[in-house]
């Protein structure tokens, strides 16, 4: 799949949310209009708790 952002964050947070979820980050692609970056998507996704950052005590 191809990600595409202008999001400052993500060339970092890309990398780290893949793992995460199950995903490979394949990195960015060279000599787009637009930032866009790779991933092969993960036929067994790991569901990712979208609210824990917000619960108190995380960060």
């Amino acid at each position: 799949m191809h990600v595409i952002t202008t999001g400052p964050a993500a060339p970092l947070d890309l990398p780290a949310w893949c793992p995460l979820t199950g995903h490979s980050y394949l990195g960015p692609l060279p000599n787009r209009q637009q930032p866009t970056y790779a991933l092969r998507v993960s036929d067994h996704p790991r569901p990712v708790d979208a609210d824990a950052r917000r619960r108190p005590g995380n960060r």
